[in-house]
C-alpha cells in the first residue's frame, strides 16, 4: 500500500482512538493479573466466550480467528484491531515482489552459520539494498548494527559492494573479520583453482566488508552516527585510525577495530575520492532506538543517499513523555514525528513490549507448549501477589527472577504424563473396561484431585524457588497453600487473558512503524517547501514487508531514497 503523509497521520489518528479505548488491557501487564484483579477490566461477555475457548482458539486469537458464537463487542474488538494492522503480508505476496532482486543461489560458504531464518532475511534484504544502492548512486553501504556481519558479507562478497560492517561491540567486529578472511581464502583458492590451467596468477579476488567498532547511541543527542559517517566522507583512512584513538574516551566512544583500511574500497569499484563519498545506511533488525537514530541520521546529514532499515525490539525504545522537560537536544527513540506528539498519546515499557509479540508464532506454539507458558504466566501473577503482601518493599522494584531450571519442568512433565495414565476411558468403550459407574466417578474425582494437587505443588515449588533466588526468608509453606486457595479459580483465566492482549501487539507495532513512516514523510514535505520545490516529485518513504512473518515476524522495512 502506497502511503501519502494524509493517510499515514489519518491512520495514526485511528489506531489512537482505538488504542485510549483499551488503555487498561495494553498498559497492563499480566504479572499483576491477580494482584490488581485485572479480569474485572474485561468485559464480563468476553470471559463468558473466552473460558469456553479451546487453547488452539486462544492461540489463533491475536492471528483474528474468532468463533461465530461469540458476542458481537468480543468480534467486533478482534476484527477492529486485524484492520488497523495493516502491514501483515502472507509469503506469496512478498515473493512475488522481492525474490526478483535477489541473488538466485547464495554461496554455501556464505550460508554457514545462518539458520533458516537468517539465511531468509539476508537473501531479501541483500537484494533489495542492491537496487537501492544502484538507483541512488551510492559509494558505500554502511550496515549499521551489523552484529557477526552475515548481511554486510553477503552485500560484499556476492554483489561486490564497498560495505563497511558497524557494530557496538568489538567482538562482533573480530567475528566478522575473521570470518571475511576465511571466505576471502575460499574464493581466492577457487580463483586459482579455475585459472590453473592457463597457469597464470592473475586471479579473481573478492573483497569482504570492512569493519567499524562505535557505539551510535553514546551520548543524548543522537548525533553520534551523523559524526561518524562525515569523518569517513572527509578524512584520510589513515587519519581517521589515529583520531579514533584521540577520541576513544570522549562523549562518542568512538573506536575502529581497522581504522586503516575501514573505507576502502573493493578493487573491481575503482579509487573514490573522500568528496565524493556517499552512503546508504542499511539495517537488519537495529534494535530500539538504533532504528530511530539511522532514520535520524539519513534526514540530517548530506552524504547519506538512502536508508533500508528493519527495526525490532521496542522494548529498548526511548520514549518522550508528556511531562519531560529534558531539553531539546535530548534524543527520543518515540516519538519521532511532529505527528504522532501532537496526538500526545504515550505508549510506555509494558505497551513497547507488546509491540513485540508475533501473531504469526503464536499459530504455531502448539497446545502442550502454550499450556506451559500459560501456566508459567498464572504462577508469575500468583507469586507477584505473595511478593506485594510478604515483600511489600521488594515488590515495588518489579524484581526479575529469570527462569528457574529445567528440573521444574522435568517435574511437570512427568505430572502431565500422570495425569495422562489416570483420565477415564472414552466413551464407547466396553463394560467390562469402563468398570461400574461407581468407579468411574470416583477415578474422576481423584483425577481432579490429582490436577489439584499437582497444581498447588507447582505453585509452592515456583514460589520457594523464587523467593531462594531474590535471597528472602521464607514466609512458610501455610501461608503459599492460602494464597493458591485464593487464586486458584482464577489462574485458568490467565492464558484467555495473555491471548487478548496479544491482539493489540500488531496495533502497537503499526503505531511506532507509522510514527517513523511520518516522520520522514514531514521531512520530505519541509525540505519541498524550504527550497520551493513543491511542485517537484521527490522520493517518497515507504513501509514494506519485505519478508515472510512466518519466518521474521519482524518483517517491515522503511526505505527512503534523496533526489
Amino acid at each position: 500500500m502506497e502511503l501519502t503523509r494524509e493517510h499515514t497521520v489519518e491512520l495514526l489518528q485511528k489506531i489512537a482512538v482505538f488504542l485510549r479505548t483499551h488503555r487498561a488491557l495494553w498498559s497492563a501487564h499480566v504479572v499483576e493479573f491477580f494482584q490488581d484483579r485485572l479480569w474485572e477490566h474485561v468485559d464480563t461477555e468476553w470471559w463468558n466466550d473466552l473460558r469456553t475457548a479451546s487453547i488452539e482458539e486462544l492461540l489463533l486469537l491475536p492471528s483474528g480467528r474468532v468463533r461465530d458464537t461469540w458476542c458481537a463487542s468480543l468480534k467486533s474488538f478482534i476484527s477492529t484491531a486485524q484492520s488497523l494492522a495493516l502491514f501483515r503480508q502472507n509469503g506469496n505476496d512478498f515473493q512475488k515482489i522481492f525474490r526478483g532482486f535477489c541473488k538466485p543461489n547464495i554461496s554455501n560458504v556464505l550460508k554457514q552459520g545462518m539458520n533458516a531464518k537468517k539465511l531468509h532475511e539476508v537473501e531479501i534484504l541483500s537484494g533489495v539494498i542492491s537496487r537501492v544502492f544502484a538507483e541512488a548512486h551510492a559509494t558505500h553501504v554502511v550496515d549499521v548494527g551489523a552484529g557477526q556481519g552475515y548481511l554486510a558479507q553477503v552485500l560484499a562478497f556476492e554483489y561486490g559492494l564497498p560495505v563497511v560492517a558497524l557494530d557496538a561491540s568489538s567482538h562482533h567486529a573480530d567475528v566478522t573479520s575473521r570470518r571475511s578472511a576465511r571466505i576471502e581464502k575460499h574464493y581466492a583458492a577457487c580463483s586459482r583453482k579455475a585459472n590453473s590451467s592457463l597457469n597464470t596468477k592473475d586471479h579473481l579476488t573478492r573483497k569482504g566488508p570492512q569493519t567499524a567498532t562505535f557505539c551510535v547511541m553514546s551520548g543524548c543527542s543522537g548525533k553520534e552516527l551523523q559524526h561518524f559517517l562525515s569523518t569517513l566522507a572527509t578524512e584520510e583512512s589513515s587519519d581517521l585510525g589515529n583520531n579514533a584513538t584521540d577520541r576513544k574516551d570522549d562523549n562518542n566512544a568512538f573506536s575502529l577495530a581497522k581504522g586503516s583500511d575501514i573505507i576502502k574500497p573493493n578493487e573491481s569499484s575503482g579509487v573514490v575520492k573522500q568528496a565524493q563519498r556517499s552512503y546508504i545506511l542499511a539495517g537488519l533488525h537495529a534494535c530500539g532506538d538504533l532504528s530511530a537514530a539511522v532514520l535520524k541520521t539519513y534526514t540530517m546529514c548530506e552524504e547519506v543517499k538512502a536508508v533500508v532499515i528493519v527495526g525490532c525490539c521496542y522494548n529498548l525504545l526511548t520514549e518522550r513523555l508528556e511531562k519531560d522537560h529534558s531539553p531539546s537536544s535530548c534524543f527520543y527513540g518515540f516519538p519521532l514525528s511532529r505527528g504522532v506528539r501532537s496526538i500526545g498519546l504515550t505508549l510506555g515499557r509494558r505497551a513497547c513490549d507488546l509491540a513485540c509479540q508475533s501473531a504469526e508464532r503464536w499459530k504455531d506454539v502448539g497446545v502442550d507448549s502454550a499450556l506451559y507458558n500459560f501456566e508459567q504466566h498464572a504462577l508469575r501473577a500468583g507469586f507477584q501477589l505473595v511478593l506485594h503482601r510478604y515483600y511489600p518493599e521488594l515488590a515495588k522494584s518489579n524484581p526479575t527472577i529469570g527462569r528457574l531450571g529445567k528440573a521444574r519442568r522435568r517435574k511437570q512433565v512427568k505430572r502431565h504424563m500422570l495425569m495422562n495414565t489416570l483420565k477415564p476411558p472414552l466413551n464407547g468403550a466396553s463394560e467390562h473396561e469402563l468398570g461400574s459407574a461407581a468407579s468411574d466417578a470416583q477415578q474422576k474425582r481423584t483425577l481432579d484431585r490429582l490436577q489439584g494437587d499437582s497444581k498447588k505443588t507447582a505453585f509452592i515449588e515456583f514460589c520457594s524457588a523464587a523467593v531462594q533466588r531474590l535471597g528472602l526468608k521464607s514466609i512458610g509453606e501455610g501461608n503459599l497453600v492460602a494464597t493458591w486457595a485464593e487464586i486458584e479459580s482464577k489462574t485458568a483465566l490467565v492464558g484467555a487473558y495473555w491471548s487478548l492482549r496479544a491482539v493489540l501487539g500488531p496495533v502497537l507495532e503499526t503505531f511506532i512503524l507509522l510514527d517513523r513512516l511520518l516522520y520522514l514523510q514531514e521531512e520530505v514535505q519541509c525540505a519541498a517547501e524550504d527550497k520551493g520545490l513543491s511542485n517537484k516529485p521527490l522520493h517518497e518513504p515507504k513501509l514494506i514487508a519485505v519478508f515472510d512473518p512466518s519466518l521474521s515476524p519482524r518483517n517491515m522495512a522503511i526505505m527512503a531514497i534523496k533526489s
